[in-house]
């Protein structure tokens, strides 16, 4: 199947949204303006998936920065694909504090009311309520002072004198990600 597009932000939610086992078949190539002969350019083949993305700048470039960066998208997104989930179900009314308004809640608190609302949901059955609570519990785990934290929860910022990032601890995000993006979250499954 091929599909064409001029919205960048489309192809970017179609590759993250895919299940994994339909990503990985996945290749996007950008077509560019030509540069005065009129011959169009071909980007190479690359990927808009944050998991993709932050495994790149890890193994590649053992940059944790940007890894936690991308890391924090997906985190974003897989957080918000489980609420919707659990909603789906009848038990996705949680309780999130929100600085102030029009503000988003902290990545912290929304991963702390979703694991509180999993172990509260005793009579909800579901194939990926353990797994997700397990990885939930894992990730949350990380202490919420932790320079890793203050990166998931407010993005990343220039700050000089910044320690570096634990590297176990940014291991453990991608891999709590990863567990947690093979699960079967779509509404109503």
């Amino acid at each position: 199947m091929i599909v064409t597009c001029h919205s960048p932000e489309f192809v970017k939610d179609v590759e993250n949204h895919l299940p994994r086992d339909l990503r990985d078949d996945c290749h996007q190539y950008v077509l560019l303006h030509h540069r005065g002969d009129y011959q169009p350019r071909v980007n190479p083949p690359g990927t808009q998936n944050y998991l993709a993305r932050a495994r790149e700048a890890i193994d590649g470039r053992f940059n944790a920065r940007d890894a936690l960066s991308f890391a924090r998208k997906s985190l974003e997104m897989l957080a918000h694909k489980a609420w919707k989930w659990l909603e789906s179900h009848r038990v996705g009314n949680i309780s999130v504090q929100i600085e102030g308004p029009g503000k988003e809640p902290q990545l912290y608190g929304l991963c702390t009311a979703l694991r509180r609302k999993l172990m509260d949901a005793r009579t909800f059955a579901h194939d990926s309520k353990a797994p997700l609570l397990e990885n939930l519990n894992t990730i949350l785990g990380i202490p919420e002072d932790n320079l890793v934290w203050t990166l998931l929860n407010k993005g990343t910022h220039e700050e000089p004198n910044r320690d570096d990032f634990d590297m176990a601890h940014v291991e453990t995000v991608l891999a709590v990600l990863n567990n947690v993006d093979v699960l079967e979250l779509r509404p109503n499954r």
